[in-house]
């Protein structure tokens, strides 16, 4: 990755404020920024192995967490972070005029 994209990555104040409000540890605040900046980048969740540690450690950095925070692959909460990120993104484009959107299975394609 460059540089240029690793800076893609740094969550903004707004999105680290976020996920700690919806979090309980700083391992679940890393996972959950995380998959939101993933999801923002690639438009999916990638599975765990899919990572790379540079972009852990990016967002690690950025959000300012201890350095015995380690980011764990997500477990069983994986799935409501996904859902959170989803909810996040979904709320912020409606906030922003773009308009409504729903997946084809019941996600993301324009109403």
């Amino acid at each position: 990755m460059t540089a240029r994209e690793l800076d893609g990555l740094a969550p903004l104040a707004e999105e680290a404020d976020w996920a700690k409000a919806v979090s309980r540890s700083e391992q679940h605040v890393l996972s959950l920024v995380v998959a939101l900046k993933c999801f923002q980048r690639l438009g999916y969740f990638p599975r765990a192995g899919q990572v790379p540690a540079v972009v852990v450690e990016r967002v690690h950095g950025c959000l300012g967490l201890s350095e015995a925070t380690g980011w764990q692959p997500p477990d069983r909460t994986g799935r409501w972070q996904q859902q959170l990120v989803r909810e996040r993104l979904v709320s912020a484009r409606i906030r922003s005029g773009r308009g409504r959107w729903r997946s084809r299975r019941s996600g993301l394609r324009r109403r």
